[in-house]
């Protein structure tokens, strides 16, 4: 048990540490998305220790590591005070070059199969490992395909999207609606892709047609089967989050996949 005497020297020892330190790193928890009372009390915190480095000889710099979906200007004026640097999620083809500097390819994945992993990954570097490992928990064939990464890891990729949307749609029915639109967008990119693959060119393409990818807002509207306000109203939510984004052409909206 420490007395305060004991206690007194472990802060006076703490100060010493933070004040010989050239940089701070501060890795923030997972906060709730509508609750910013965590997240102001620790900021608050935050700003006492940067006030008392003010006023010492120190020139230490502090590095805040936040996520953005909380991240709001309004929440604390401390933000004021700070540097704002996004970090942006990492690309597939980032992804998929980490893989090859690793292992020297594709090593036990078609090619197809591997980027699949990478794009329904998101950008998250811990997700790409842990459907990589799903994959090969589930089979010992010296080459996974599409179809057998389908199989192992389509149920944990809807598992992950439905925690993110929980945090963007407060209704079950409309995070459940959101969840069939990016499946439909999913299947459709894959479909488009597998025929691009097999030389198949879209009527697009076949009358050279500048038309984008995606399907129509109406034609998704009917697929998921909601009103086009209401799917209007979905897309616009999943394109501020970056899941899905919209393209004019002509008098259509075509909406598409956004990783």
């Amino acid at each position: 048990m420490c007395n305060k005497s004991c206690l007194g020297q472990l802060a006076e020892a703490l100060e010493w540490l933070i004040d010989a330190q050239r940089a701070i790193l501060i890795d923030m928890p997972d906060y709730p998305k509508h609750d910013r009372r965590l997240i102001a009390r620790d900021l608050d915190d935050i700003q006492g220790l940067w006030n008392r480095l003010m006023t010492s000889d120190s020139d230490v710099s502090i590095a805040i590591f936040i996520q953005k979906e909380t991240f709001n200007y309004a929440d604390h004026f401390f933000y004021g005070k700070m540097t704002i640097v996004d970090l942006m999620s990492l690309t597939t083809g980032q992804l998929l070059e980490a893989y090859k500097q690793r292992w020297g390819g594709y090593a036990s994945f078609t090619e197809d199969a591997l980027e699949y992993i990478a794009r329904m990954s998101r950008g998250i570097f811990r997700r790409f490992k842990r459907y990589i490992a799903l994959t090969l928990e589930m089979s010992s064939q010296p080459l996974l395909d599409l179809e057998l990464v389908k199989k192992a890891v389509d149920e944990e990729i809807i598992r992950d999207v439905d925690k993110e949307l929980k945090g963007i749609f407060r209704k079950r029915e409309q995070k459940e609606k959101a969840l069939e639109v990016m499946k439909v967008l999913s299947d459709e990119k894959i479909r488009r892709e597998e025929a691009r693959a097999g030389g198949v060119k879209s009527t697009a393409e076949s009358y050279g047609e500048a038309r984008p990818d995606g399907l129509t807002q109406s034609d998704l509207a009917e697929m998921v089967d909601v009103s086009e306000m209401a799917l209007s109203r979905l897309v616009r939510e999943l394109e501020q989050h970056g899941y899905v984004k919209r393209i004019g052409w002509q008098h259509w909206t075509y909406v598409e996949e956004n990783w």
